[in-house]
């Protein structure tokens, strides 16, 4: 392996911290965005926020333009079973990051956002669900798939204060993956009111991993260089 660059969830999110350390990460209940669950690896150092990844064997250094699909909503609802509220609910969550991200990256002074893939683009896929968290376990990653919405089966789950957003990040070079990752915002608490779940309900969790949204970007470009 050429290199060990690190690439967050984040959005490639806040550089990969992590609380808890393990030698292999352990999941339940995928949301099926990664293309590989098995090749995800613990973080290397340890922190407050809990991220995996995989490493690039490619030098990325040179790669400064990104290409950002729409950011996908995995409900974990059916669509059928979905409610004009929560469907709402999910395109607002889409249309904010999207363009949150898309900002952040144009902000960025060593970035520049590209309208297609190319030999010198980084493609970059990002996933918004949330996830059932067992603060009781050794590893940050013993998680459940939730629904983003409030019904009879997840009412008590919500009320109980255990559900965190989650969000997962693939990023690619000519359709050759290079890296991917999990990220569980564990610090902001995702509660309903009046048995239900707003756009207000998730923004904070939203805000904080893009607060530092660009950052594992160059993370990867310099690290790949050495």
């Amino acid at each position: 392996m050429k290199i060990q660059t690190i690439f967050n969830a984040a959005v490639l999110g806040s550089l990969l911290f992590m609380s808890g350390c393990a030698s292999k990460a352990v999941y339940q209940e995928q949301t099926g965005f990664l293309d590989d669950y098995e090749t995800l690896i613990s973080g290397s150092s340890c922190s407050k926020d809990q991220t995996v990844y995989m490493y690039s064997t490619q030098d990325l250094h040179d790669f400064k333009k990104v290409t950002l699909k729409a950011v996908k909503v995995i409900s974990a609802i059916p669509q059928n079973e979905q409610t004009d509220e929560q469907k709402k609910l999910y395109e607002l969550i889409t249309t904010y990051v999207t363009l949150a991200l898309k900002k952040a990256i144009n902000e960025d002074s060593t970035l520049s956002l590209a309208d297609k893939p190319g030999k010198d683009t980084l493609d970059l896929e990002l996933a918004v669900s949330v996830v059932e968290v067992h603060l009781n376990d050794e590893n940050w990653n013993q998680c459940s798939k939730t629904a983003l919405g409030v019904n009879v089966v997840t009412y008590g789950v919500y009320m109980d204060d255990a559900v965190r957003i989650l969000i997962e990040s693939r990023i690619s070079t000519e359709d050759t993956l290079q890296a991917q990752s999990m990220q569980i915002i564990k610090d902001h608490v995702v509660r309903a009111e009046n048995n239900t779940l707003n756009f207000e309900n998730v923004k904070p969790a939203l805000d904080a991993w893009l607060k530092d949204a660009t950052k594992s970007i160059n993370t990867i470009r310099e690290l790949s260089a050495q």
